[in-house]
């Protein structure tokens, strides 16, 4: 088992798809996603956020995040190309469409990966995952949450 580690990112939901969170791929090992959770924290009134996770081979445009192990003596993370509120989407991979769910602004939902079912990162530069938000009138903060192993 490698080490583990955690992210996190935030943006305000659109009409059109926003980055909340991105991994861009390591080239010297492929990363395992094996959990994440999305919500919203804006107004709470009675709406839906679709939330979606693809593959890219341009990441977005956004704000670093530096990866955060969850072990105190592990090392800094290969996959430290992370960031959060990205205005764009980069460049998505079509279909590459790993988890898509309309979620209640009243709610949380988190995704645990079976053992072997993890979310594989490829070991290719510049492509990663990607968690994205679209809402149609919508436009409170939303946030996401993941875990990864190297």
């Amino acid at each position: 088992m490698g080490d583990r580690y955690a992210i996190e990112g935030q943006e305000n939901a659109a009409a059109s798809a926003s980055a909340i969170l991105q991994i861009t791929n390591a080239t010297t090992l492929r990363g395992k996603i094996y959990d994440f959770s999305v919500s919203a924290s804006g107004a709470m009134e009675d709406d839906t956020v679709q939330y979606d996770v693809l593959r890219f081979t341009v990441a977005p445009t956004d704000t670093t995040v530096t990866p955060r192990a969850l072990d105190p003596a592990a090392p800094a993370a290969v996959h430290s190309d992370c960031g959060e509120n990205g205005g764009t989407s980069g460049t998505i991979t079509a279909n590459t469409e790993v988890f898509n769910q309309g979620i209640h602004v009243r709610a949380a939902y988190r995704w645990v990966a079976v053992p072997g079912g993890e979310i594989v990162l490829s070991a290719v530069a510049a492509n990663g995952v990607v968690w994205r938000a679209l809402a149609s009138s919508y436009t409170g903060t939303v946030e996401a949450t993941a875990h990864f192993e190297e």
